[in-house]
């Protein structure tokens, strides 16, 4: 189920998003003064579309973490204990994968 856009450089939606990274039981990292959120995992499934927009899935215990680009927004697709919820993020925030890392900069 889609979930509204969470604007991450708004307070209230940054606070919701570690919440639902939370309720998943996620383990993270978030750096407020440089405004990045880690999560560590390993990536299961990444490439580009027909549109050339990427994807990734990163592995982390038995919970998935997916990034799908489009051409407005990241939609983050979250799995794990039974459950699954898809959450929109503006593209202006970067989302790369480097040092065994998932790194959101918003």
């Amino acid at each position: 189920m889609l979930m509204k856009c969470l604007n991450l450089f708004v307070d209230e939606d940054l606070k919701q998003f570690l919440d639902i990274l939370n309720e998943f039981g996620f383990q993270f990292r978030h750096v407020r003064k440089y405004k990045t959120i880690t999560i560590k995992g390993k990536v299961v499934d990444a490439g580009c579309n027909k549109s050339r927009n990427f994807y990734i899935s990163v592995l982390q215990s038995d919970r998935e973490f997916v990034v799908i680009e489009s051409d407005h927004y990241y939609s983050i697709i979250l799995r794990g204990h039974d459950k699954v919820k898809e959450i929109a993020v503006p593209k202006d925030v970067e989302i790369s994968y480097r040092d065994s890392k998932l790194v959101i900069e918003y």
